[in-house]
């Protein structure tokens, strides 16, 4: 197939989080547990928006603080 393919190296992935990768003990070839991979990735988009929700919050009140001062 010609198409395009996507996918992510497991030696990456193998840095962070060993006990996703396994080494084939005949080829040496890694594969990556993709299931135990997208509770991670989850995981990361929760962090990621709770990071973004606090960071709204205080640009938020910040921009009330200028806009309440006559700076904007």
């Amino acid at each position: 197939d010609l198409g395009i393919h996507l996918g992510i190296v497991a030696q990456d992935v193998q840095r962070l989080y060993p006990e996703l990768v396994t080494v084939d003990s005949e080829t040496g070839y890694l594969s990556l547990s993709y299931d135990k991979l997208s509770v991670i990735a989850l995981e990361a988009i929760d962090t990621l928006y709770k990071s973004y929700k606090e960071l709204k919050r205080r640009v938020d009140t910040l921009e009330k603080l200028i806009t309440n001062k006559g700076i904007l």
